[in-house]
């Protein structure tokens, strides 16, 4: 069973990476887009840190 989920997580990276390849020429840098990491950025560092698994 977990030789499927290895050769599923594989394929998922894999196909993660020729998307990222895809795209890389479409992508310009936004000071407006690149601000919208820091909203994210702090929900999930608040949402980790709450996390019952650090309790």
């Amino acid at each position: 069973m977990l030789i499927w989920f290895l050769i599923g997580l594989s394929a998922f990276l894999i196909g993660h990476l020729f998307n990222i390849a895809a795209f890389q020429k479409l992508w310009s840098f936004s000071w407006l887009r690149f601000a919208t990491i820091v909203p994210i950025a702090v929900h999930s560092t608040v949402m980790g840190c709450n996390s019952p698994v650090l309790d």
